[in-house]
């Protein structure tokens, strides 16, 4: 066995100190909010929505931001989101929500009774693909927590297209096409 000499110690170093500098910096992406601006109407507690967590396919719900080349995932070398995709699509439709019905409180996490309604959000497919097309296939129910009040259902598909050279392009693109899925999205007033 040889020992490590200081010489091959400061080359090994060297040699990481360039390989991490090859890489690209890492940036942290959010969906965002709909709005900066606080609700103005103040909802009473009977209108209480609760949003639970939005389904996704399992390779997706992630903190990759991915875009799909074929049946090819491909993972940015340079970009993840901030949070699994779930949460952040959420929150983004929550707020979008919210600034649709202000006079609803709607609630992403667990409240501590129960919500008098709930709604359900499965995303079966979110392709961005390459070319910049999207592809959004969802279905959402709005289920009351009275049994003798019926479940509302709808399926709503959302194409897009736009840039994706970079992960502010494909960021910026995926919370457009998230918040025109929320625009779909009817409540009872």
């Amino acid at each position: 066995m040889m020992p490590i000499t200081t010489r091959a110690l400061l080359g090994i170093g060297f040699a990481a100190t360039l390989a991490a500098c090859a890489a690209p910096p890492l940036r942290l992406y959010t969906l965002g909010y709909a709005t900066d601006d606080p609700a103005v109407v103040q909802p009473s507690p009977a209108h209480t929505l609760e949003i639970t967590r939005i389904v996704l396919p399992d390779y997706l719900d992630t903190q990759d931001m991915i875009v799909r080349q074929g049946a090819v995932i491909r993972r940015s070398p340079s970009g993840r989101w901030a949070e699994r995709l779930s949460s952040g699509m959420a929150e983004l439709v929550s707020s979008t929500l919210r600034q649709r019905y202000p006079q609803i409180d709607i609630a992403t996490r667990p409240l501590p009774v129960p919500a008098p309604a709930r709604l359900d959000i499965t995303i079966q497919r979110f392709d961005v693909m390459e070319d910049g097309h999207v592809a959004l296939d969802a279905s959402w129910a709005l289920i009351p927590l009275d049994p003798k009040v019926p479940i509302t259902r709808q399926n709503i598909r959302v194409r897009q297209n736009g840039p994706v050279q970079s992960d502010q392009d494909l960021a910026t693109l995926m919370r457009s096409a998230v918040q025109a899925l929320a625009q779909q999205i009817s409540l009872p007033q």
